[in-house]
């Protein structure tokens, strides 16, 4: 009797001690930021406060502006002027209601308004003890909202999600907003060092699966594999982008097999709901952009990726025995993960040894590229004077088919270091490399005693001048990045984060550069 006695003690003890741990639980969890609240409202009156919540505006979460209070919208800019329906959404843990233009409301709330870039809508947020003030901020760059362990993050994929806001969605026939799971690494050799970092990105259907899921982003290509360009070393952040529009106007006239175009659209990105900055996402250069002939047993495109300016002696017997991915200042980028690439190695260096190791005439530029693709190539990297783009860096080399006499393929790529951008070692990437004055003619053309590539260079420059290296373009295009970057403060979000740039000196300096460089250039061309 007794022995059931203190079971039965035991067990009321037991469940006390329960109960009074649940209800310290509640309190920590509940009642005691409430308490907080009571007492400093009875002692100091309702009081500003930070409230945590997420606000949807037509079931799409929009990612939240720290620095100005503020929850960024992309619209889209066919809807300017126009009235449009939001169905705002609003979720918080506090029992708080809101008022949105003189009306208040609980958890949502549908309201027209005019669509105008800038357009701000205030949020009041309140309940018995303390309010919040947040704001809606119509915007027009796309974002790019990416969660992900940030601790292991490094050149090796790790798993995360995306979600995409597109404010063109209609224009580029895809929804306002795209989620998917991801792999996500460091992208860069040396930029791995600046604080702003680049990325490589694959969509995938699940992070359990892993298998890629392609889609068109933002206009661009229907595909799986994708770059976040941080454009840190840029001062003006648009030289990349420039460099790629004046490379595919210049080759509008051109044949579709002989030149590969590059595309890329300016996002703004958030990091783990921080804000990252502005970035460009770029299509890779691979076998996609280039068409290449798929890999079989009899058949493969080649492509090469020089990857620093220390080409290769192009020795005979040397080139033969090269097998691994890298060799010299090249990488193999197609075929892939392959472990006996020496075939692939041997013929497309045995085309090049030719051009780069013996008497460069016509005949060996005929025989070696597509004509039109190199003397647009060469004039490319002369007229933005391109210093970290002659070969082999940052140029890829492909060719189509094996079983073609195909021909040498020249694709420029990171093209920061142009418009008077120059490197300089050991200072810093924005400001001491800025070298506007400096426009004289490197050796870009290699011009050697090639009578008929001289006279292709005069008369495509010639040509190019009136077309595409002139002040009406250059200003058009410099114009068209200032307005997509200032009008709703994507530049000044990115200098609250990064590095402060005045994009109206830079964006001038880059229109007096271009006056005098391609006045350089057409002195020099005439003397040829």
């Amino acid at each position: 009797m007794l022995t059931d006695k203190k079971k039965i003690i035991k067990n009321i003890v037991f469940y006390s001690m329960l109960i009074i741990l649940a209800g310290l639980l509640v309190y920590h969890l509940l009642w005691k930021e409430y308490l907080a609240d009571a007492i400093n409202y009875a002692f100091n009156g309702k009081q500003e406060k930070e409230i945590e919540e997420t606000l949807k505006i037509n079931n799409v979460e929009l990612p939240f502006y720290k620095v100005d209070n503020t929850y960024l919208y992309p619209i889209n800019k066919e809807d300017i002027g126009k009235d449009i329906k939001l169905n705002i959404e609003i979720n918080t843990n506090d029992n708080v209601k809101h008022i949105i233009e003189g009306k208040e409301f609980d958890k949502s709330i549908e309201l027209t308004t005019k669509a105008e870039y800038n357009k701000v809508i205030e949020i009041y947020s309140n309940n018995t003890f303390y309010y919040g003030k947040k704001y809606i901020k119509f915007t027009n760059l796309p974002i790019l909202s990416i969660n992900n362990n940030p601790k292991k993050l490094s050149k090796e994929y790790t798993f995360g999600n995306v979600s995409i806001i597109d404010p063109d969605y209609i224009k580029n026939e895809s929804d306002y907003c795209i989620k998917s799971d991801i792999n996500i690494r460091l992208r860069g050799t040396s930029s791995l060092y600046a604080d702003k970092k680049s990325y490589r990105v694959r969509l995938q259907e699940s992070n359990n699966n892993q298998r890629k899921k392609k889609l068109a982003l933002l206009g661009l290509r229907n595909d799986s594999d994708w770059i976040l360009d941080s454009l840190y070393s840029d001062s003006s952040k648009i030289r990349n982008l420039l460099s790629y529009n004046l490379w595919n106007l210049m080759n509008e006239d051109i044949s579709e097999e002989h030149y590969a175009k590059l595309n890329g659209k300016f996002v703004e990105v958030f990091m783990n709901g921080e804000y990252a900055g502005l970035y460009v996402l770029k299509e890779p250069i691979d076998e996609k952009t280039l068409n290449l002939k798929e890999t079989s047993n009899s058949d493969s495109g080649i492509l090469l990726k020089g990857i620093d300016h220390n080409p290769s002696p192009f020795d005979e017997e040397d080139i033969k025995r090269v097998k691994g991915s890298a060799y010299y200042g090249y990488e193999i980028k197609y075929p892939k993960d392959l472990k006996d690439n020496s075939q692939y190695w041997y013929i497309i260096l045995s085309k090049m040894k030719n051009y780069y190791t013996g008497n460069i005439s016509d005949e060996v530029i005929e025989n070696t590229f597509y004509k039109d693709n190199f003397v647009n190539f060469r004039l490319l990297l002369t007229a933005t004077k391109a210093l970290d783009n002659y070969e082999p860096k940052n140029v890829y080399f492909s060719l189509n088919n094996l079983n073609k006499e195909t021909k040498i393929l020249l694709t420029p790529w990171d093209l920061d270091l142009t418009f008077g951008m120059e490197w300089v070692e050991n200072e810093e990437i924005i400001g001491p490399r800025k070298c506007y004055e400096n426009v004289e003619i490197i050796e870009g053309i290699n011009i050697g005693n090639q009578k008929n590539y001289i006279d292709s260079i005069k008369s495509r420059w010639e040509f190019l001048r009136k077309n595409v290296f002139n002040d009406k373009v250059i200003n058009e295009l410099v114009s068209n990045y200032y307005n997509e970057l200032t009008v709703t403060g994507a530049i000044d979000r990115e200098n609250s984060k990064w590095k402060t740039v005045d994009l109206s000196v830079e964006i001038q300096e880059i229109r007096d550069w271009c006056k005098k460089r391609f006045v350089a250039v057409d002195e020099y061309i005439d003397k040829l």
